[in-house]
């Protein structure tokens, strides 16, 4: 009868242990669930930042670079324009030249003198 009540305090014990390493077990589980969704959470919003990240410095990149072509297109005209315009000038002063050492010059200063002459006296200049 005592070893029978041994027995059941034995079997009671280990039933209560059983139970106890049950709920520990189920609760480090539940501990271990909610750790591992944080840090899952955690590391999709690093990479979400990350990736905002890239994805601004990626629209700065290509804003530099089209204003980088856009500078060399208008360096480019200006030098295209520049070299016009020198040939212009170089083939009117050539044409000046020529026309200065033609005989009608001094008779074509004339004319412009007096053509001139009439715009100053002229109240409209059109």
């Amino acid at each position: 009868m005592a070893s029978d009540q041994i027995r059941q305090m034995v079997n009671f014990i280990l039933q209560e242990a059983h139970e106890k390493a049950n709920e520990i077990r189920v609760k480090t589980e539940h501990d271990f669930n909610l750790e591992k969704q944080t840090l899952v959470h955690e590391a999709k919003l690093s990479i979400q930042d990350e990736f905002s990240k890239k994805e601004k410095d990626r629209e700065v990149q290509e804003r530099i670079a089209r204003s980088t072509e856009i500078g060399e297109c208008r360096v480019k005209k200006m030098k295209v324009r520049d070299d016009l315009l020198k040939t212009l000038i170089s083939e009117a002063g050539a044409k000046c030249a020529m026309v200065a050492r033609g005989q009608n010059y001094p008779h074509l200063l004339q004319k412009l003198i007096v053509q001139s002459l009439i715009k100053i006296e002229e109240n409209a200049v059109t």
